[in-house]
């Protein structure tokens, strides 16, 4: 049993080393990513969790004179020399009685509790200490024990019991996950197994692993480290397209490569062996999240010419199969839960090639943190120098020098944060009745992966035959379209770099055209004469009736308890609601086009439109069952070039110059292509300014002319409509206010007459709907920022 206790003391002592280390070293690595967080790739901030996996991994951290330790080391040894400093002859106790003289002969034995010596006090306690407490042959009349159990050996019990309830529920939950594996069905279809093997041999990967179908897994995974297989959910093969397959097989490749599912058992093994820990465990979910970001770059990167964006759609795709499964040891997939969608959404639209100066900086920062809190304090082998002070009374009352305590990191570290007002945590399950064909994915995937670079001016026909040779695709320009507009020139701003699609609508845009896939071509004529093809889609909208059921049941149920419905539970909801603001929020004009239909039917919003339609209708969807979060993705490069043209000085003097003789000579001097309605190009113009931003220039145009300013695909857009957004609003507290009075209408009216009156009327686009306790508003940015200030106003007044 002492041998136990000894043991017990000293893994204590290692596990309270090792948790204050990783304390230190997890507030480094947060500091040091919170600090570097434009710099830091995926990879470099996967590598610095990595290092608490190595300190906990480590019996003992090396000592070095980097480590940050030493500054605790210092402060420790100054104030163990002040408290071991020796007691002067005159302040020391008079001696007690001996126990020999002062027990009666035959009393019980006095039992003294002795204090536990650890290892490092034991060269502090002397012969004569130990002669004072005295040994059994100078005082037998007293026993000297120890207690059976102390209080070190208690906690290290019950810190090896966690351990073992913690590593018995693991191995339980993974012996259960193991037998299911063994129904699952081996994959043979042709197409998914030639889609791995190439894959496959992409990722340098001499052996792909098994395929196998199960329902033991919600996303595509990888499992097993001798023999791996991949793992499908069953069905899942045959939804997802080729490139969605490619993505998620060179994800699962880059984990297999990498062998995390080893590193998953090692994880899990040493989280087990520090149950008790939150910040290993916070540590371990850091890393986790941080190596799928790295596994989506590995991806990425294996596919040059594959878009950002696709890869994506695809993990929010795979969301659509349900929330995946809690992180298990033996498997590590694609998509482990929504909690860090967003994130890795972020990183994977920042995916770029690592710059020398990002290694440098990973490789900087990695090394500095491990320099400092990887390491341990040195030991200074010589004894404190308070002990080797002759015992005499001057240099016992002489104070030890005092220091300032060390500051380490500061805990108040605040959550990196890259969304505008959050991100989507939920979307809309959307059923196509067909799906999209091999060719039609071909040519999209083709106009949004060219990049072409504009050359100035030309005629329309000579562009669309430059996009042809530039894509090699086939073109059909409509007859009568080619004869009224082919000859007519548009611009595309020297230098100025788009995709072919952004070219193509922006060139098209200027002389009002428009462009569709069909029939394996890109054909281009008049909107309303594009044989776009209508196709049916259903919309699971049942999500967005939950909050609206829940109240609405209450509400009855408050009024008369006894009540149940004697309709189908859709007939109490507002639908006709729904159909109108999707119709009103998304594209008004395309549900004007004969064969469109939108409808209701269990719980569902059945629609027939464009594709481009559906689009938007899924987009306005998702926006409402959200409340108005979405993702902030980055400002494409046109934009951001766009704005740096713009916010160049410029001098001009227009005198009777009409609107498109302006925007020619601002195309001309500035290089930024502009295009002007053909109504409004014979409008006169007289403006002077000097050395004022091109942007204010496009603004007084606009303003003179009563049009509006808009940026797209690189271009300037004079319209008449302005441009607006969707923002929703939490309104159900002021509805609410004072027992409901005036209710939704009026506070609808209100904010109609409040905030820019004359914009509700003027602009066909302006819109307000009220729907489950929030405004959904599509208005330009200033009406946005007036209805803030007017509801904060409100509820400072009702608060009142």
């Amino acid at each position: 049993m002492d041998g136990f206790h000894s043991l017990a003391a000293v893994a204590l002592e290692w596990l309270r080393e090792t948790t204050v280390a990783v304390a230190v070293l997890v507030a480094a690595v947060l500091l040091a990513q919170w600090g570097l967080r434009r710099w830091l790739t995926p990879r470099w901030r996967y590598a610095l969790w990595v290092l608490v996996l190595v300190r906990l991994l480590m019996p003992a951290a090396p000592p070095s004179p980097t480590s940050v330790f030493n500054l605790a080391s210092d402060v420790a040894a100054s104030s163990s020399a002040a408290l071991s400093a020796p007691v002067p002859p005159r302040a020391r106790p008079a001696a007690s009685p001996s126990p020999s003289t002062s027990a009666p002969s035959g009393a019980a034995p006095v039992v003294v509790d002795l204090p536990r010596v650890g290892a490092r006090n034991a060269a502090r306690v002397g012969a004569p200490d130990a002669a004072r407490v005295g040994a059994p042959t100078a005082m037998p009349a007293v026993a000297v024990t120890q207690r059976a159990w102390p209080w070190t050996s208690w906690v290290t019990l019950i810190w090896l019991l966690g351990a073992v309830v913690v590593t018995a529920w693991t191995l339980r939950r993974e012996r259960r996950f193991s037998r299911r594996l063994r129904t699952a069905n081996a994959v043979t279809d042709a197409r998914v197994v030639t889609l791995l093997a190439e894959a496959a041999a992409t990722a340098g990967v001499r052996r792909p692993p098994r395929i196998v179908s199960t329902d033991a897994v919600d996303a595509p995974a990888l499992a097993g480290v001798l023999r791996p297989r991949l793992l499908l959910p069953a069905g899942l093969a045959a939804r997802l397209t080729d490139d969605e397959l490619r993505f998620v097989f060179a994800h699962e490749l880059a984990h297999l490569r990498a062998g995390d599912v080893l590193v998953n058992w090692v994880l899990a093994a040493v989280q087990a062996l520090h149950w008790f820990d939150p910040f290993v465990w916070l540590a371990f979910t850091r890393l986790r999240a941080e190596r799928e970001s790295v596994r989506d770059w590995s991806a990425l990167a294996a596919q040059p010419a594959a878009a950002p964006v696709a890869y994506g759609d695809t993990l929010l795709r795979l969301l659509e199969g349900g929330a995946a499964r809690a992180t298990r040891p033996a498997a590590v997939g694609i998509l482990e839960g929504r909690a860090e969608l967003r994130r890795r959404l972020i990183m994977i639209a920042r995916f770029e090639k690592p710059t020398v100066r990002a290694v440098a900086a990973g490789l900087a920062v990695t090394a500095l943190v491990a320099a400092a809190a990887l390491t341990g304090a040195v030991l200074d082998p010589s004894p404190a120098s308070a002990q080797e002070k002759p015992d005499d009374s001057d240099a016992a009352t002489t104070p030890a020098p005092q220091r300032e305590p060390a500051l380490f990191v500061s805990s108040d570290l605040r959550a990196e944060s890259r969304f505008v007002v959050g991100s989507f945590v939920r979307t809309i399950r959307v059923e196509r009745q067909r799906a999209e064909a091999e060719w039609e994915r071909t040519l999209r995937r083709t106009l949004t992966e060219t990049r072409v670079t504009g050359t100035g001016e030309s005629s329309l026909s000579d562009l669309i035959a430059s996009l042809r040779k530039a894509t090699g695709l086939n073109f059909v320009f409509e007859a009568e379209a080619r004869d009224d507009k082919g000859d007519e020139t548009v611009t595309v701003a020297e230098g100025m770099e788009l995709s072919a699609d952004q070219m193509l609508r922006h060139v098209l845009r200027q002389v009002e055209l428009d462009y569709c896939l069909t029939d394996n071509v890109v054909y281009v004529s008049e909107r309303h004469r594009l044989p776009t093809g209508l196709e049916q889609r259903f919309y699971d909208v049942a999500p967005l009736l939950e909050r609206q059921a829940r109240r609405f049941f209450v509400e009855a149920a408050a009024e008369d308890p006894n009540f149940s419905p004697d309709e189908p539970i859709e007939e109490y909801f507002a639908t006709d609601e729904l159909i109108d603001a999707t119709q009103s929020f998304g594209d008004p004009a395309a549900w004007e086009r004969d064969g469109t239909s939108l409808s209701t039917w269990k719980g569902l919003l059945v629609a027939t439109q464009t594709s481009d339609a559906h689009a938007k209708t899924e987009a306005f969807l998702n926006l409402i069952l959200n409340r108005g979060k979405q993702l902030a993705l980055p400002v494409p490069e046109w934009e951001q070039d766009l704005a740096r043209r713009l916010e160049a000085p410029i001098s001009v003097a227009f005198v009777d110059v009409s609107l498109g003789d302006a925007a020619t000579m601002l195309r001309e001097q500035t290089g930024i292509s502009i295009v002007v309605p053909e109504d409004y190009a014979d409008e006169p113009i007289e403006l002077s300014l000097s050395d004022v931003k091109r942007a204010d220039v496009l603004a007084w145009i606009a303003r003179i002319t009563r049009l509006h300013v808009t940026h797209a695909d690189g271009a300037v857009v004079f319209s008449e409509q302005p441009p607006m957004h969707i923002e929703c609003y939490e309104v159900q507290d002021v509805v609410d206010a004072r027992n409901g009075m005036g209710g939704v209408d009026e506070l609808m009216d209100r904010l109609r007459m409040s905030v820019l009156p004359r914009t509700w009327e003027n602009y066909d686009m302006a819109a307000v709907w009220y729907w489950d306790g929030m405004f959904v508003i599509r208005q330009t940015s200033a009406v946005h920022d007036g209805t803030k200030e007017f509801l904060a106003t409100v509820r400072r007044v009702l608060g009142d």
